[in-house]
């Protein structure tokens, strides 16, 4: 007969209580004169703290996609020149578009030294330093690119689109009833691509890409600029209208490893003008890690959607081979993240969910889900997620792949991690800015192994570690849900003659 024996427990890590627990029991050791300058040393953080809170939350929500790319550098404390580009002359459709994304091109490649450092390893070197508690910027990866070029580049973009926004804009080709695959209005691969106003699926990627309306599907990285892979420094999309579906899978067709507002050692930029939208970049190949909606790994990521309800979700689903991360929805190392909607009912998802696989020593692996995002950054960098207005759901989650009771192979060691809405890490800062609506949050770490395993753990909702975290609702009823359970599952056998009822007892 066999019985199971299962337990269950909760743990939720308050690192911001500790810290101030501790501050508070120091300062009642010290004489009086000491104890009032650290309090008023405390004071002056915490004033600084809530002006760069508010200062960012009036560029948001004032200044168009350029004063979220200012936003975004006076949390990273990046200087650039905010200035307006000059309202362009009279020239053809689009024209004063190319001509940023030509600029910003020339930027971006100056920015980034990529023969000195690989956006992939930094990100790893980031969880490994959150795993152990602390550590240090890689000297050679904080040398190896220039922030302030990288800003200035997205910020140049970013005021041309605001300003194509407010001008009249041609109008398509006449919508019909077929699907058109790529550009029928002007295509110059890679360059530029503009697409009509009916239904356009896009499998290509281009610098700039510019759709008049319809509804469409992008199958490519949709404004993913990955140099090294895609062969782009920048990557822009510019959707004006439409219910569309931005669908891909990673790595995209072109290789790109982030996709949908993503920058790896470039600028790339996804801007959707109104209509009800669907965003999904997902992973289904063991070990790719999914990547994007506002990613930037050395370099600048954002997703503007600017009206309509819409769903976000970025999701690892392959095979269990190790770590199965998923980072997106605002991210940023050593760059910037950026998310913005603007309004509508909207629901979003990230999540690491890999299925079981078997190693060659016959021991199941059900995977290291890892989840970073929904404004998460580490080292000098900058994340920011708004959404404006609406109810909304809003979801991290990272679960081992299950262990069936009767599993009788050994598992190996499992560990499940979220980390984000405003989490900012050894030099990083995030924010998250809401609207009056009605927000649901869950984040959620669920490891399932034998007693013994490493466990979940699970930070959220205006965490500062090392760094600069911050979330704030401007109201409604809210609610705010964390955990971290490690369910452990161990198979006792008892064997016939050995004294049964105790045996059981015992198990």
């Amino acid at each position: 007969m066999s019985t199971i024996r299962e337990a269950t427990s909760v743990r939720t890590t308050i690192k911001r209580l500790a810290v101030l627990s501790i501050t508070v029991v120091v300062a009642t050791a010290l004489p009086a004169p000491a104890s009032t300058s650290r309090f008023a040393a405390w004071q002056a953080r915490r004033d600084d703290a809530f002006e760069r809170l508010h200062v960012t939350r009036a560029l948001v929500q004032t200044g168009g996609l350029s004063g979220a790319v200012r936003a975004a550098a006076g949390l990273a404390n990046v200087g650039i020149d905010s200035k307006a580009p000059p309202a362009p002359g009279p020239s053809e459709p689009f024209g004063d578009l190319v001509a940023a994304v030509e600029r910003a091109e020339e930027t971006v490649r100056r920015a980034v030294d990529l023969a000195a450092v690989d956006p992939a390893d930094v990100q790893q070197h980031v969880t490994r330093l959150i795993e152990a508690g602390g550590g240090s910027v890689p000297a050679a990866a904080d040398a190896a690119v220039d922030q302030s070029a990288l800003y200035q580049a997205a910020f140049v973009i970013a005021a041309a689109v605001d300003q194509t926004l407010r001008s009249e804009l041609p109008s398509g080709h006449a919508a019909g009833t077929a699907v058109t695959v790529g550009c029928e209005v002007l295509d110059q691969h890679p360059a530029l691509c503009i697409g009509g106003s009916g239904a356009n699926r896009y499998e290509k990627d281009y610098a700039l890409l510019v759709d008049l309306g319809g509804d469409d599907v992008y199958a490519n990285s949709a404004g993913g600029a990955d140099p090294t892979r895609n062969g782009l420094g920048v990557s822009i999309v510019l959707d004006l209208a439409g219910a569309d579906r931005y669908e891909t899978s990673l790595p995209a067709a072109s290789g790109a490893r982030a996709v949908q507002g993503a920058g790896v050692a470039g600028v790339g930029m996804l801007v959707d003008a109104g209509g009800n939208d669907t965003y999904a970049a997902t992973s289904t190949t063991g070990g790719v890690p999914a990547q994007g909606q506002g990613f930037g790994s050395l370099g600048f990521g954002m997703l503007a959607d600017l009206a309509g309800q819409d769903s976000y979700r970025v999701a690892s689903l392959g095979p269990a081979v190790g770590f199965s991360p998923a980072a997106g929805q605002a991210y940023g190392v050593l760059g910037a993240g950026v998310l913005v909607d603007g309004g509508g009912n909207d629901a979003y998802a990230l999540e690491a969910l890999p299925s079981s696989s078997v190693n060659q020593d016959g021991v199941l692996v059900v995977g290291k889900p890892y989840v970073q995002g929904q404004s998460f950054t580490g080292f000098p960098a900058a994340a920011v997620l708004a959404d404006t207005a609406g109810d909304d759901i809003v979801l991290m989650q990272a679960r081992t792949a299950p262990v069936a009771d009767d599993e009788t192979r050994p598992v190996a060691e499992p560990s499940a991690g979220v980390e984000g809405a405003g989490y900012g890490f050894l030099g990083g800062a995030s924010v998250v800015l809401t609207g009056g609506g009605k927000t649901t949050w869950t984040a959620t770490a669920v490891a399932r192994a034998p007693f013994g395993s490493l466990g979940a753990d699970a930070d959220a909702f205006g965490v500062g570690e090392l760094g600069y975290g911050a979330l704030h609702d401007a109201g409604g009823d809210d609610a705010y849900v964390v955990e971290a359970i490690s369910r452990a599952v161990q198979r006792t056998v008892v064997r016939t003659g050995c004294g049964c009822v105790d045996a059981l007892a015992q198990a």
